[in-house]
């Protein structure tokens, strides 16, 4: 399923290059550059989580957090932005739908080898397991549909990328409730917790990249009023 991701965030990102103004080679590199970098994010989230059995069995391909995806990017691009002459904002804002088709494809994977599933529900005797990963995928596709509709009509650099995350965290966090998952703190998962960090997480750069946004308009402003 990576490999299929892979595939659509280079189309998605060939189709959205013109808006940014980018070459075909830039927007062919920066889908694998992410998708790199939110295998390691979330290989390494994994190791976190699961330190006891991958001391005892090794790493393995198999097992990856999603959150551990979200949360190293704006860390990675960050880091490169202060060397490089990459705008943070620019980024976050370019890679936010690469990092929903990878949460969709990798749901899409659990579902097929029947990981990450729900709790059974009973009916008169008979077992219910609603299939909690195409339920996921269905509100990451809505909230990739929100994103690409706030970025079209409400526009503010770096703003993007923390609603995605706002959203996702939201989402994640109730869906928890019907999956098969014990509890860490009180009743809520380890997904939950992270959900929680996601939104808050989210909120923050949102009110940070929204504070930036109006201080360059100001600035501008000033300038235009000075050259008048």
């Amino acid at each position: 399923m990576m490999l299929l991701g892979l595939v659509i965030t280079l189309f998605i990102s060939l189709i959205q290059r013109k808006h940014y103004e980018y070459g075909i080679a830039k927007s062919l590199i920066i889908p694998i550059m992410f998708l790199v970098v939110a295998f390691l994010g979330g290989k390494l989230m994994y190791i976190l989580e699961n330190f006891h059995s991958v001391y005892e069995y090794g790493i393995q391909l198999k097992g990856m957090s999603l959150f551990g995806a979200i949360f190293l990017f704006p860390l990675f691009t960050y880091l490169v932005s202060k060397f490089t002459k990459i705008d943070l904002a620019e980024m976050l804002d370019y890679c936010t739908p690469f990092g929903i088709i990878l949460l969709c494809c990798t749901r899409t994977g659990c579902f097929i080898n029947g990981c990450c599933g729900a709790i059974t529900f009973w009916n008169n005797g008979n077992p219910i397991i609603l299939p909690v990963q195409l339920m996921e995928v269905a509100l990451d596709l809505i909230i990739l549909e929100v994103c690409f509709y706030f970025e079209k009509t409400k526009f503010k650099s770096g703003m993007v990328y923390p609603l995605f995350m706002m959203l996702y965290g939201i989402c994640r966090f109730g869906l928890e409730f019907l999956r098969k998952t014990e509890p860490a703190v009180f009743i809520f998962s380890n997904g939950q917790i992270f959900s929680i960090i996601c939104l808050v997480l989210g909120f923050i750069l949102f009110q940070h990249f929204n504070k930036r946004y109006n201080t360059t308009k100001k600035k501008k402003r000033v300038k235009q009023m000075k050259k008048a």
